[in-house]
This record gives C-alpha cells, sequence and structure tokens, in this order.
C-alpha cells in the first residue's frame, strides 16, 4: 500500500489475483475487483458507480450491466461463436448493437476465419488481408440518418519483415449518395 494517497493496493482473500484495488485522487476513489482468473468483475466509480461483469469458462466478458442498467435489471450482452465475438446487443438502443462477420471455408481476400465485416449504428468497416494475415486494406462505409453515406479506404503496405512501409498517403473517396434535399452534392 503507498500512503501517498495516490494508489492503494488490498488483497482479498488467499488468492494472489482476487484482489481489489483502489486508486485514489483527492476524494475520489475508484475500486477495481478482480477474480482468480485476473478478469475485472467489479468497477466502483464515484460518478457513474458500480459497473459489474460476468464471463463464460473461456474468459470472454458475457455481460457488462452500469449502474444505470441495474436498476432497470437489463444488462450490454456479448455473443461468441467459437470464442470469436459476434455481437454486443444493447438493451434500450438496438440500433447501437454491434454485429462482427467472420470469413467462411470459401472466403476471398484471405478472409478464412478471420474479421471480414463489422457492423454498428455508425455503419460497417470491411477488412482485407494479405497472405500473411496483415490489414492491406479497410473500408469504412459511414451512414448519418437523413444524410449523405460516404465510403473511405485506408490502405498499408508491408516490407519483407511485415512491417507497415507506407501508410496509403490519401484516404480514398468511394461514393458519396444522398437521402435529402439539402444535400449540395447531389
Amino acid at each position: 500500500m503507498k500512503k501517498d494517497g495516490v494508489v492503494t493496493t488490498a488483497s482479498k482473500g488467499s488468492a494472489p489475483k482476487d484482489e481489489i484495488v483502489m486508486i485514489v485522487s483527492g476524494r475520489n476513489v475508484m475500486t477495481s475487483v478482480y477474480d482468480m482468473g485476473d478478469r475485472l468483475t467489479e468497477v466502483n466509480h464515484p460518478v457513474s458507480g458500480i459497473t459489474t461483469f460476468t464471463y463464460d469458462n473461456l474468459g470472454n466478458v458475457l455481460t457488462k450491466q452500469t449502474a444505470n442498467l441495474k436498476k432497470e435489471g437489463k444488462t450490454i450482452n456479448y455473443e461468441y461463436d467459437y470464442g470469436r465475438l459476434t455481437a454486443i446487443n444493447y438493451p434500450d438502443h438496438p440500433e447501437n448493437n454491434v454485429k462482427y462477420h467472420y470469413g467462411g471455408i470459401h472466403s476471398s481476400y484471405n478472409h478464412i476465419g478471420r474479421l471480414m465485416l463489422r457492423e454498428d449504428g455508425s455503419g460497417a468497416i470491411e477488412y482485407y488481408y494479405g497472405k500473411m494475415g496483415e490489414v492491406l486494406k479497410t473500408v469504412r462505409t459511414l451512414i448519418v440518418p437523413n444524410q449523405a453515406v460516404a465510403t473511405y479506404a485506408t490502405q498499408w503496405k508491408y516490407d519483407s519483415q511485415r512491417i507497415v512501409s507506407k501508410l496509403g498517403d490519401y484516404w480514398s473517396y468511394l461514393r458519396w449518395s444522398c437521402h435529402c434535399s439539402a444535400c449540395v452534392a447531389c
């Protein structure tokens, strides 16, 4: 334990990883609780309250419950398929849910077994991979309700040691479309 009021650590129980960590700043104390698997199970913050986490047997986060969600008996839920995150589901705003898509056996662009698409409330990100599994390109599509849809691509090049040798010196503007009368570009 430090006595300077900055960081205090106290162990709970006999297991070395079953511990409570307190961070003290002025009069505010934030407490984090970890289980024996060194997984964060609870955060108690003076402003946001208590946030709890549950895990499956593989150590993947299953649920997150903030103080506000607890009042309503709701949780943010995480879904997995063979240990790969496939969805994050929000109870109050399902339009913000996140979906992850992975490449199947017949996928192109070296997507087999890798993340190929992430969808959320703001749009989607597509991933393209090289022969060694390195990310070569991402394509980000942004969707704003009653506004324009824009798609941007970012590309990387690697040297023989798989170190980024060139980050695209441009953002490629691929597509622009409008669904409103106020858009000038239409």
